[in-house]
């Protein structure tokens, strides 16, 4: 399901992008209150393939929990990010699968690059975990280099956009 999100080119669209903070609110929203927000993807060349995110935002500890779940809601990784002065860091990250009777099992993944998001990055930065499972070593790297502002034309509103060039492994 992963692999799905390989050749994506993530782009945010923003209404004032003429700050950092401006961007940072945007792409890490954190109220003041614990929130629940549920994402859907789906692959637009196959709509059967779907998968969830439940991310919940926590203001007292400045921190992202992401939980990813497949098409039929299976629980696939957990990862957690801290929110800085400098931007989003990995601090935890958990693969899930399930053994040869059904239980689903955690798999604690060692963190080799922490960088989730730098808000004032124009460099490529990433993030990249290391584990274990039943079919070997696994590396999971996502990497992302800002690619500008430019401005969207969307009906009759002019809006600036933050394009990011994005590749996992």
């Amino acid at each position: 399901m992963n692999k799905i999100l390989n050749l994506l080119i993530l782009t945010f669209v923003i209404s004032s992008c003429n700050s950092q903070d401006n961007l940072k609110e945007y792409y890490y929203p954190i109220t003041n209150k614990k929130e629940v927000n549920i994402y859907k993807y789906q692959d637009k060349n196959d709509s059967s393939r779907v998968e969830y995110w439940k991310v919940t935002t926590d203001q007292k500890k400045n921190e992202i929990l992401t939980e990813s779940f497949t098409t039929d809601f299976s629980l696939y990784n957990v990862f957690k990010e801290k929110i800085t002065e400098k931007g989003a860091e990995l601090i935890d990250y958990k693969d899930y699968q399930k053994n040869d009777s059904g239980k689903l099992i955690e798999i604690q993944a060692k963190i080799l690059n922490k960088d989730v998001y730098i808000w004032n990055g124009e460099n490529k930065y990433k993030y990249s975990v290391q584990y274990k499972n039943k079919y070997g070593n696994e590396q999971f790297i996502k990497d992302r280099q800002k690619k500008g502002l430019r401005k969207l034309m969307l009906m009759v509103l002019n809006i600036q956009q933050l394009s990011f060039w994005m590749s996992m492994l």
